[in-house]
């Protein structure tokens, strides 16, 4: 199957939205603690974005955030981050909402 990302029908500039999505897409990342460097990441990736270097490194400019390695990986080594813009931001929101 020849997966892709979604493009864009909006009427907002494709800059915007690829930033907002960047802001807000959880994104895997390895636990090296974790890891075994078993390789079912890499098999079970539909678009080839993960390379054992000996630990799983992603191509993100690959990467369909898909979270097939996330939900596959058998010792529970992936694990989903959210930007630290993203992070800050709602720190912040949750702090005004806080007060009122």
């Amino acid at each position: 199957i020849d997966y892709k990302k979604p493009r864009s029908t909006s009427l907002v500039p494709s800059w915007v939205v690829k930033t907002f999505i960047n802001l807000a897409i959880m994104k895997p990342v390895v636990i090296d603690e974790k890891c075994i460097k078993c390789g079912v990441c890499k098999k079970i990736c539909p678009v080839d974005a993960i390379e054992l270097a000996p630990y799983p490194i992603f191509d993100r400019k690959k990467c369909i955030n898909c979270y097939c390695c996330h939900e596959n990986c058998p010792h529970a080594a992936m694990d989903l981050i959210q930007s630290r813009t993203f992070r800050i931001l709602k720190k912040i929101k949750d702090k005004v909402y806080q007060k009122i």
